[in-house]
Protein backbone atom coordinates (compact mmCIF):
# COMPACT_ATOMS: atom_id res chain seq x y z
CA UNK A 1 0.00 0.00 0.00
CA UNK A 2 1.50 3.55 -0.82
CA UNK A 3 1.33 6.32 0.68
CA UNK A 4 -2.35 7.80 1.04
CA UNK A 5 -2.71 11.03 -0.99
CA UNK A 6 -4.94 13.85 -0.40
CA UNK A 7 -8.08 14.32 -2.15
CA UNK A 8 -10.27 17.70 -1.42
CA UNK A 9 -13.68 15.84 -3.22
CA UNK A 10 -13.62 12.70 -1.12
CA UNK A 11 -13.62 14.55 1.63
CA UNK A 12 -16.51 16.95 0.99
CA UNK A 13 -18.54 14.14 -0.73
CA UNK A 14 -19.11 13.14 3.05
CA UNK A 15 -19.88 16.45 4.32
CA UNK A 16 -22.26 17.52 1.09
CA UNK A 17 -24.52 14.71 1.72
CA UNK A 18 -24.89 15.14 5.26
CA UNK A 19 -25.31 18.81 4.94
CA UNK A 20 -27.75 17.68 2.02
CA UNK A 21 -29.18 15.61 5.25
CA UNK A 22 -29.63 18.15 7.89
CA UNK A 23 -31.24 21.11 5.78
CA UNK A 24 -33.53 18.71 4.43
CA UNK A 25 -34.33 17.96 8.22
CA UNK A 26 -34.68 21.66 8.82
CA UNK A 27 -36.88 22.38 5.86
CA UNK A 28 -39.40 19.36 6.92
CA UNK A 29 -39.35 21.22 10.76
CA UNK A 30 -39.76 24.58 9.48
CA UNK A 31 -42.66 23.79 7.43
CA UNK A 32 -43.85 21.45 9.84
CA UNK A 33 -44.15 23.96 12.37
CA UNK A 34 -45.95 26.67 10.62
CA UNK A 35 -48.37 24.45 8.71
CA UNK A 36 -49.37 23.06 12.70
CA UNK A 37 -51.22 26.07 14.40
CA UNK A 38 -54.81 26.78 15.24
CA UNK A 39 -56.28 29.30 12.96
CA UNK A 40 -58.27 32.04 15.02
CA UNK A 41 -62.12 31.70 14.27
CA UNK A 42 -63.15 34.34 11.75
CA UNK A 43 -65.38 36.98 13.93
CA UNK A 44 -66.51 38.03 11.07
CA UNK A 45 -67.92 34.34 10.26
CA UNK A 46 -69.96 34.09 13.25
CA UNK A 47 -72.84 35.67 14.28
CA UNK A 48 -72.31 37.75 17.50
CA UNK A 49 -74.02 36.48 20.19
CA UNK A 50 -76.23 38.71 22.18
CA UNK A 51 -77.08 37.92 26.20
CA UNK A 52 -80.47 36.15 26.87
CA UNK A 53 -82.55 38.83 29.11
CA UNK A 54 -81.69 38.41 32.94
CA UNK A 55 -84.03 39.11 35.09
CA UNK A 56 -82.97 41.89 37.69
CA UNK A 57 -83.49 38.51 40.57
CA UNK A 58 -83.83 34.64 39.30
CA UNK A 59 -87.26 33.81 39.39
CA UNK A 60 -88.54 31.07 40.50
CA UNK A 61 -90.81 28.87 37.82
CA UNK A 62 -93.01 25.96 37.83
CA UNK A 63 -89.59 24.26 36.53
CA UNK A 64 -86.47 22.74 38.91
CA UNK A 65 -86.01 25.47 41.29
CA UNK A 66 -82.36 25.86 41.29
CA UNK A 67 -80.08 24.04 43.92
CA UNK A 68 -79.06 26.26 47.04
CA UNK A 69 -75.87 28.14 46.46
CA UNK A 70 -72.52 26.61 47.50
CA UNK A 71 -70.88 27.46 51.12
CA UNK A 72 -68.40 30.41 50.56
CA UNK A 73 -64.38 29.98 51.02
CA UNK A 74 -62.65 31.77 53.32
CA UNK A 75 -61.18 33.33 50.33
CA UNK A 76 -64.98 34.49 48.55
CA UNK A 77 -65.54 35.64 52.63
CA UNK A 78 -62.33 37.48 53.07
CA UNK A 79 -62.67 39.37 49.20
CA UNK A 80 -66.09 40.03 49.00
CA UNK A 81 -69.86 40.60 49.80
CA UNK A 82 -71.30 37.34 49.31
CA UNK A 83 -74.64 39.10 48.71
CA UNK A 84 -76.32 40.94 45.33
CA UNK A 85 -76.94 44.15 45.77
CA UNK A 86 -78.61 47.32 43.35
CA UNK A 87 -77.08 50.24 42.56
CA UNK A 88 -73.67 50.01 43.79
CA UNK A 89 -71.56 52.46 44.38
CA UNK A 90 -67.56 51.78 43.47
CA UNK A 91 -65.13 51.28 40.98
CA UNK A 92 -66.46 48.12 38.19
CA UNK A 93 -63.56 45.46 37.50
CA UNK A 94 -63.39 44.66 33.90
CA UNK A 95 -62.32 41.22 34.05
CA UNK A 96 -64.65 40.26 36.94
CA UNK A 97 -67.45 41.68 34.56
CA UNK A 98 -66.64 40.03 31.57
CA UNK A 99 -66.30 36.76 33.75
CA UNK A 100 -69.96 37.28 34.90
CA UNK A 101 -71.49 37.97 31.98
CA UNK A 102 -69.97 34.67 30.92
CA UNK A 103 -71.67 33.74 33.27
CA UNK A 104 -74.94 34.83 33.05
CA UNK A 105 -74.81 33.75 29.08
CA UNK A 106 -74.24 30.67 29.88
CA UNK A 107 -77.00 29.95 32.70
CA UNK A 108 -79.21 32.49 31.31
CA UNK A 109 -79.49 34.17 34.81
CA UNK A 110 -77.49 35.70 37.54
CA UNK A 111 -75.71 33.99 40.01
CA UNK A 112 -77.45 33.94 43.52
CA UNK A 113 -74.38 34.66 45.44
CA UNK A 114 -70.84 35.82 44.88
CA UNK A 115 -69.92 32.19 46.08
CA UNK A 116 -71.69 30.86 42.88
CA UNK A 117 -70.11 33.19 40.34
CA UNK A 118 -66.49 32.78 41.48
CA UNK A 119 -66.86 28.73 41.71
CA UNK A 120 -68.30 28.83 38.48
CA UNK A 121 -65.83 31.32 37.03
CA UNK A 122 -62.81 32.03 38.79
CA UNK A 123 -60.06 29.48 39.81
CA UNK A 124 -59.17 32.24 42.57
CA UNK A 125 -61.07 34.93 43.41
CA UNK A 126 -58.37 38.22 42.95
CA UNK A 127 -57.49 40.54 46.00
CA UNK A 128 -59.77 43.93 45.81
CA UNK A 129 -58.27 47.43 46.19
CA UNK A 130 -57.19 47.66 49.74
CA UNK A 131 -60.10 48.62 51.91
CA UNK A 132 -62.40 47.24 49.36
CA UNK A 133 -64.58 43.99 48.57
CA UNK A 134 -65.96 42.75 45.26
CA UNK A 135 -69.65 43.22 45.04
CA UNK A 136 -72.40 42.22 42.26
CA UNK A 137 -74.60 45.03 40.92
CA UNK A 138 -77.18 43.63 40.09
CA UNK A 139 -78.73 46.28 38.31
CA UNK A 140 -75.78 46.86 36.08
CA UNK A 141 -74.10 43.49 35.96
CA UNK A 142 -70.73 44.32 36.97
CA UNK A 143 -68.74 43.08 39.69
CA UNK A 144 -67.02 46.43 41.49
CA UNK A 145 -64.94 47.02 44.34
CA UNK A 146 -66.98 49.11 47.30
CA UNK A 147 -65.82 49.93 50.45
CA UNK A 148 -65.52 47.25 53.06
CA UNK A 149 -67.84 48.02 55.91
Amino acid sequence: MGPRTFNPERRSAGKTTARKYFNEVCLLMILLVMGCHKEAPDPVQQPAATPPAVEAAPAQSSETPLPPPPLPSANVIARSDNNLRDNVVGEADPFLTGQLQLFVQQNGRLPQTFAEFSGARLDNVPRPPPGTKWVIDRAAMQVKAVAAN
